[in-house]
């Protein structure tokens, strides 16, 4: 990547830019202001049958404000952090004001609710690579996953790598400087069989470069995946235990943190309406937050409100405690944000044991669920129809693959009967999720 990014040259360049604004935000009349900053580099790489097929550099600033005038909002956003561009978006910003009614619930967070220290989190980790190097890598991950004479074509090896700087300020005093980092790669491969073309994948991403796997590790997996899926056979239509990979607990934790979200509580648009203090989840299991540990992929020491993040339980014991506050959902309930402007960080159900084959022992019979399609999701009801596929289960062990069947379900019915929760948790997104077995869903085939 280009040499001529500083990052703390960025910084203090954003900084000064967000302070000048802040002065003049204050001048030309504004109650409130909040403004957020940043600038980043990238490098992108596709290398596809052994050849270069992408090559991306990003290089990029942005500065975007919001202001309140006698509790009217406006916001406005710029690529340009000039000083007459700045300046114009403040204007434009004030402008936008004039013309919306006032809302008692919007507004900055109190001033002590706001982010006083932001711990070293260990989140910005430079790779130094140039473009020929990244194309090595990316070529090893997609020769790994092409070394099987059963994949027949590639969508390619992925390589991507990218670091920002970030000011967050606002009228009542805060100032927070963070950094970050995100480094990827991944191959894409398809196989072939009678039934016709099959398509898997294997990636990683981290913020420490060192951390991720092998080039061609990741793209055996892929390989592996992909030639795991050819030969599906039908099953029946039934009730069966279910256990669900990583992958797709991942997506079924999202829709959990989605109904608990204040803003959908406020706006009467979620299957946990009234549900506060009742029971969801079994009483061993709890959903918590952890959103400053080190290195994390969804770290944060602070929410896009500026308020300071914490770790918290929002179902303990499975139970209900807490929904998921911004300031202004806080603001609508009548209570007081927890930190998650943005949304939850590092959602995790703790207590997770053993592996995905223990899982697989315990469930004797039954699928094993690893690709869900569609989005029939109803937030509202909670009603989960979507079609998926993975592999047929017979004694603990993976029998053949399973395709072109749907699970039907209501969630509010479904998290009261998780059964258990493996060790197996994937931390490279914003939900640490783990396989977890149902023993009892309904699917169509």
């Amino acid at each position: 990547m280009s040499k001529d990014w500083n990052p703390q040259l960025e910084q203090k360049r954003l900084q000064d830019a967000a302070q000048k604004l802040l002065e003049q935000a204050k001048k030309l009349g504004a109650d409130q202001m909040d403004l957020s900053a940043g600038s980043s580099q990238g490098l992108s790489v596709t290398v596809r049958h052994g050849e270069p097929e992408v090559l991306e550099f990003e290089k990029d600033r942005s500065l975007g404000l919001t202001v309140w005038v006698n509790g009217c909002k406006g916001s406005a956003s710029t690529s340009d952090v000039s000083d007459g561009a700045i300046q114009s978006c403040l204007q434009a910003a004030l402008d936008i004001a004039k013309h919306t009614q006032a809302d008692p619930f919007s507004g900055l967070p109190d001033p002590d609710q706001l982010a006083q220290q932001l711990p070293d989190l260990s989140l910005d980790h430079d790779w130094p690579l140039d473009s020929q190097q990244a194309m090595e890598l990316a070529g090893q991950c997609e020769a790994a996953a092409l070394s099987d004479s059963r994949i027949v074509n590639s969508e390619g090896g992925d390589l991507s790598t990218r670091r920002s700087v970030r000011v967050h300020a606002n009228s009542q005093g805060l100032m927070a400087l963070t950094q970050g980092s995100q480094h990827s790669l991944s191959a894409v491969v398809l196989a072939q069989d009678s039934q016709g073309m099959q398509r898997d994948y294997a990636y990683d991403s981290r913020r420490n470069p060192e951390q991720l796997k092998d080039p061609a590790q990741i793209g055996h997996e892929a390989a592996r995946r992909t030639l795991a899926r050819l030969d599906a056979r039908p099953i029946q239509t039934g009730h069966y235990p279910v256990v669900f990979d990583p992958r797709m607990s991942q997506g079924l934790v999202g829709t959990l943190a989605g109904a608990l979200n204040g803003n959908a509580i406020w706006r009467q648009s979620s299957w946990l309406l009234d549900a506060m203090g009742q029971a969801i989840l079994p009483s061993w299991a709890s959903l918590e937050e952890r959103p400053q540990l080190s290195g994390a992929n969804g770290s944060s020491a602070i929410d896009s409100d500026g308020v300071a993040t914490r770790q918290q339980a929002f179902v303990q014991e499975g139970v209900i405690e807490s929904w998921i506050l911004d300031v202004y959902a806080a603001r609508r309930l009548k209570q007081a944000s927890t930190g998650n402007g943005g949304g939850a960080r590092n959602l995790w159900l703790p207590g997770g044991q053993g592996s995905q084959t223990d899982l697989l022992s315990e469930m004797g019979t039954g699928l094993l669920i690893t690709e869900m399609m569609g989005q029939g999701v109803n937030a509202v009801t909670g009603d989960y129809s979507r079609g998926a596929a993975g592999f047929w289960v017979e004694g603990g062990q993976i029998q053949h693959p399973v395709q072109g069947i749907t699970l039907a379900f209501n969630l509010k019915d479904l998290w009261p009967t998780l059964a258990r929760v493996a060790g197996d948790y994937d931390d490279r997104g914003r939900i640490l999720a783990s396989s977890m077995l149902f023993p009892r869903v309904s699917v169509a085939a």
